[in-house]
């Protein structure tokens, strides 16, 4: 008996060690390269509402102000002049954009996905609003 019960508990074992180990790379900068659709949203007072946006990347984290935009729920569209994002090993982004109007866009933490695929994270901005971002990769 006690040699079926140790043989189970070494095959449970077995499973578990090939389920929960990923062969899925760090993190990095680079990640980022590419086009990224964006929801965000805001409850503050005097901002409630959403925006949505396309955000264009090289792959050294900066931003590609003529290929990106976001236009809030009111209609409004805004072009961005530059940016910086980066991300590191263990898949954070932080990052920093400005806006056409001169507003600047600050994601001081938001988590990429094991996939790299999504991203999710919260935003401050120059004028007062604060709110909650996710990213999709195209």
């Amino acid at each position: 008996m006690k040699a079926k019960s140790i043989i189970i508990i070494s095959i449970s074992f077995m499973f578990l060690g090939a389920f929960s180990l990923r062969a899925d790379a760090a993190c990095a900068t680079s990640d980022l390269a590419g086009t990224w659709r964006g929801f965000a949203g805001s409850t503050a007072a005097g901002f409630g509402g959403y925006a949505t946006g396309k955000f264009v990347f090289a792959a050294d984290g900066s931003f590609v102000p003529g290929s990106s935009s976001i236009r809030l729920d009111n209609g409004t569209v805004f072009g961005f002049s530059g940016g910086q994002a980066t991300v590191n090993t263990n898949c954070k982004v932080t990052g920093t954009f400005v806006t056409i109007p001169g507003i600047v866009l600050s994601m001081p933490n938001a988590q990429m996905s094991i996939d790299k695929t999504t991203a999710t994270g919260v935003y401050d901005r120059s004028d007062g609003d604060k709110g909650i971002v996710n990213f999709f990769k195209r």
